[in-house]
């Protein structure tokens, strides 16, 4: 899992810029297609939430989400997931269908592709 993780500054930059956004109840997903056969994730949470500790606990509950559910994602995408304010007072299940939610949308996939060969959405 580790070696699936984004964590350079210029690789979520990159991610927001030309990625799809989906926003959630409780997450903002952003995704961008690439080629390579796995599927990539990295997790944001601002200060505004909190101190250490509670961010630290909101990123453990959302790689616990990802980690448990990866191979149902599909592949070849970069995924951030950014947390938002009604994720603090979110039971690990609420959490769970919110990102899963976002995640196999078709929808989502086809702007996805279409971004990803250059056309705009």
């Amino acid at each position: 899992m580790k070696d699936r993780r984004i964590r350079k500054h210029w690789e979520f930059q990159t991610i927001y810029k030309k990625g799809v956004k989906q926003v959630g109840n409780r997450v903002i997903l952003y995704a961008l297609f690439r080629e390579q056969e796995q599927s990539r994730f990295g997790i944001a949470v601002t200060k505004k939430l909190g101190k250490s500790v509670v961010r630290n606990r909101i990123k453990r509950r959302i790689r616990e989400v990802i980690r448990k559910n990866a191979t149902g994602m599909g592949g070849g995408m970069d995924l951030v997931v950014v947390a938002r304010k009604n994720i603090l007072h979110a039971s690990f299940e609420q959490i769970e269908r919110d990102i899963l939610a976002l995640v196999p949308q078709r929808a989502f996939s086809g702007q996805l592709k279409r971004r990803f060969n250059g056309e705009r959405p």
